[in-house]
């Protein structure tokens, strides 16, 4: 190939349309890169709700709160009442940071939904009374909210099957 077929090649090139394909280009490369941060973000915030969540404290204070099905509130002991608000101070951040999208609610709620349905009930009379008391209707509310996902993810799954 010569240099006056490449001169010629060269003035043929309509340059807008090479143009706007390099901008298609990058922006489909923006795009992607955009993903990959979101994906990097979420598995960051995910590796620190299961640390919290599988810290050594914080399953015992679950086992607890487990054990006070059907115990009334007035009944709890101090050691009780301290591992209840372990668990809900827990399930509020990991709410937080689900409701505020650093993390994926199907992870998490499939991983610890029967934890959350299980827990939310026993707790619940706990927090109403701190609702009270504080007059804070949002005491804990992304606990709450948590809870209410894994239980209607459970029952779509539920009627699913």
């Amino acid at each position: 190939m010569d240099w006056i077929t490449i001169s010629n090649a060269i003035k043929a090139l309509d340059w807008a349309t090479l143009s706007n394909i390099a901008v298609v280009i990058s922006a489909m490369f923006l795009v992607w890169q955009l993903a990959e941060m979101r994906r990097t973000t979420q598995a960051q915030a995910f590796s620190v709700a299961v640390e919290h969540l599988q810290e050594e404290r914080v399953r015992q204070a679950r086992q607890t709160v487990f054990q006070l099905k059907g115990k009334p509130l007035e009944s709890w002991s101090s050691e009780e009442l301290r591992s209840a608000e372990v668990v809900c101070h827990t399930y509020d951040a990991i709410g937080q940071m689900v409701r505020h999208k650093l993390l994926s609610k199907k992870i998490i709620v499939s991983s610890w939904g029967p934890s959350l349905r299980r827990s939310w009930p026993i707790v619940r009379s706990l927090v109403e009374k701190y609702r009270r008391e504080f007059d804070a209707v949002e005491y804990w509310d992304d606990y709450e909210w948590l809870a209410n996902k894994a239980q209607k993810a459970k029952e779509r799954w539920d009627t699913e099957k």
